[in-house]
């Protein structure tokens, strides 16, 4: 069991992502890690949008204004705070281990490697 922030927990969620595209016999503990961590990932996904009911500029039908790619706030600071503090919950989360060695010859990044370090890869 790992103790991580939610803002760690979107980070080995991209980095699963990517190497969920990738071919290698690590598919299986991929697989279940993504698994793992949607639950997670679905309870950010709702506070996110718990913001953006509370705090987004809406059109008349009611959906938050964007602009540039970016949810216009009424109140900006308030949901940086509210988001930030979101980002800094911490969570308990049992990842299923990976072998280092079975992603021999998938091309990896430093981006990549660190968010899985110490919490989903293992060395033998």
């Amino acid at each position: 069991m790992v103790k991580l922030k939610n803002k760690e927990v979107m980070k080995i969620d991209n980095a699963l992502a990517y190497l969920s595209q990738q071919q290698t016999p690590a598919w299986y503990g991929v697989a279940k890690n993504i698994r793992i961590i949607t639950p997670f990932l679905v309870e950010i996904e709702s506070s996110k949008q718990d913001i953006y009911r509370k705090y987004a500029e809406k059109d008349d039908f009611g959906n938050p204004i964007i602009k540039e790619g970016q949810v216009c706030f009424e109140n900006k600071e308030e949901a940086d705070k509210i988001w930030d503090s979101l980002m800094n919950e911490e969570v308990d989360i049992d990842f299923y281990k990976i072998k280092i060695n079975t992603l021999e010859g998938v091309s990896l990044d430093a981006f990549v490697m660190e968010a899985l370090l110490e919490t989903v890869l293992i060395e033998e």
